[in-house]
């Protein structure tokens, strides 16, 4: 009975130990957190109005005086009025803030954690050092780029293509040379990705690198060129198109289409039959850029390729070039024994003005001409293929009443009971009496026992 009461006493104890433990723990955490706060409330009341001041040149921005310490809050909360003041500042009163940021430590506070941080606060100090646009960081953020830690790494080359220093493109390309293989250390496309943010410089540090022998560095370096539209590069790009590696020949179509190159046309042309899949896809999309009349056949024959991407890009392609493409589709949609590609070409069409614009063009249209228009001819194929939408919401709404004659007239043949219930509601309503009397008959010419809605 003794021992019993030993126990339960013994437990007791212990639980309310903890339990006080457990209060205090929370108690200290709460209190610091208060200090903490109130300690940087107190820094941004102080150093406010000096931040402002050197932002509009009214205080020097060289000779801070800043009575901080060396790691209390004092210096996150200045660190982020500064880095606020920056982005929101002019170019004049940025540079003057900039100043600041060197002489008062700040910088040099961030370069310091860069070299010798935790993982955490070394990638949080290369993206500041970018804010405070520090050109001496160049050799850090350099080293930083072979951090063992992969978001330190993507963080000094973010930070590299931010701060717009012209000594950073070389840097940057640099960088991108040493990627090797599979075993890369740093993402290919966040490094090409900043270097093209620096414009038609950074495509003459890369166009050596199309020659590189890791493949991954060869596509990069055409996105590069095709981001900061290097038109003076073409040659190089086209001779990318013949690479032994799928990628590098799609990076190569994609980036001539970006630069619309009138040259890459026939190379382009010669893609088409790429044993890749991607390449086609590419391909057909930057034949669509060049808007070319003599890509158009081509593009048709895509339209009934293999894989799905490839005949959406063309399908788009051609929608995009507008009249010039409008015989290929029909001929597509109206006689293709390829069930997927009159598909293909209806869902596009309904993505794109082609449709809107054909309908606009049966203006100029003379009745008698309706049954051997291709306009009419195409709109016939595409209502055939499910799509009527558009070519109702026209009858019922067009603002001309020639156009929703013709219309009349294109439908009306058609076994839809939406087109039933249009025509009806044309033949009520329509407040032009001839649209209202074509309508009438041509749901006398149908069925006798259509219902109309």
């Amino acid at each position: 009975m003794y021992n019993a009461y030993l126990i339960v006493t013994w437990a007791i104890g212990t639980l309310a130990v903890a339990l006080v433990l457990f209060v205090a723990t929370l108690t200290g955490r709460r209190l610091a957190g208060d200090f903490r706060r109130r300690a940087r409330r107190r820094v941004e009341r102080v150093y406010r109005g000096l931040v402002a001041h050197v932002a509009a040149g009214t205080a020097r921005p060289e000779r801070p005086d800043l009575k901080l310490r060396t790691d209390g809050v004092g210096w996150e909360a200045l660190d982020e009025l500064v880095r606020a003041a920056i982005q929101a500042a002019e170019p004049d009163a940025a540079a003057r803030l900039t100043r600041f940021a060197a002489a008062s430590g700040l910088a040099e506070r961030c370069r310091h954690q860069l070299r010798h941080g935790g993982g955490w606060e070394r990638a949080r100090a290369a993206a500041r050092l970018a804010d405070y646009r520090c050109a001496e960081a160049l050799d850090d953020l350099l080293h930083a780029t072979e951090d063992p830690d992969p978001a330190v790494r993507t963080a000094a080359v973010r930070a590299l293509g931010r701060l717009g220093d012209d000594a950073a493109i070389q840097v940057l390309a640099d960088v991108l040379a040493r990627v090797h293989g599979g075993a890369d250390r740093l993402s290919v496309r966040v490094i090409s990705g900043n270097l093209a943010r620096f414009g038609p410089e950074a495509g003459e540090r890369v166009v050596p690198l199309l020659s590189h022998p890791v493949w991954r560095v060869r596509g990069a370096a055409l996105f590069v060129l095709g981001e900061v539209v290097a038109a003076h590069h073409t040659g190089a790009m086209i001779a990318c198109l013949a690479d032994a590696e799928p990628d590098v020949r799609a990076k190569a179509a994609q980036a001539l289409g970006k630069l619309a190159a009138r040259g890459a046309l026939f190379p382009l042309l010669g893609r088409l039959e790429d044993p890749s899949w991607l390449v086609r896809m590419h391909t057909a999309r930057a034949l669509g850029r060049l808007a070319d009349p003599a890509a158009i056949a081509a593009l048709a024959r895509c339209l009934t390729d293999g894989h799905w991407r490839v005949r959406q890009e063309a399908a788009h392609s051609l929608a995009a070039s507008g009249g010039a493409a409008l015989a290929a589709l029909t001929e597509t949609v109206l006689a293709s024994p390829d069930r997927f590609a009159r598909e293909q070409v209806v869902e596009e069409l309904q993505r794109t003005p082609l449709l809107r614009d054909t309908i606009d063009r049966l203006q100029r249209l003379a009745l008698e001409d309706v049954p051997t228009a291709p306009e009419a001819a195409l709109l016939t194929a595409v209502a055939k293929g499910g799509a009527v939408s558009v070519m109702l919401a026209a009858l019922a709404g067009h603002g001309s009443a020639h156009v929703r004659r013709v219309l009349v007239r294109v439908v009306a043949p058609l076994p839809n009971p939406r087109i039933d219930a249009a025509l009806a509601r044309a033949a009520a309503n329509d407040p032009d009496m001839l649209v209202r009397h074509d309508a009438a008959h041509a749901l006398k010419e149908r069925a006798p026992d259509t219902e109309v809605a």
